[in-house]
């Protein structure tokens, strides 16, 4: 993926889904070839939306609504 292509909110759910511990902006911008800052806005909206939660200083991990918006996508 280029630097300036878009990802959308499901691609990032998927990734973070591939993890089995809590994942930081930083950590998944090297994955997805993505700026962090674009990562860490796009974490900020899913956490408002309850499909993430904030793991204390660890990251953000996946919650049920968030499992579940990606299987219905």
């Amino acid at each position: 993926m280029r630097k300036n292509e878009r990802i959308s909110l499901h691609q990032l759910l998927e990734t973070m889904q591939e993890e089995s511990s809590p994942v930081r902006a930083v950590y998944l911008s090297q994955i997805l070839n993505i700026p962090s800052a674009t990562i860490g806005r796009m974490m900020r909206k899913a956490e408002k939306e309850g499909l993430v939660a904030s793991v204390s200083n660890k990251g953000r991990c996946l919650t049920e609504a968030g499992k579940a918006y990606i299987r219905q996508e």
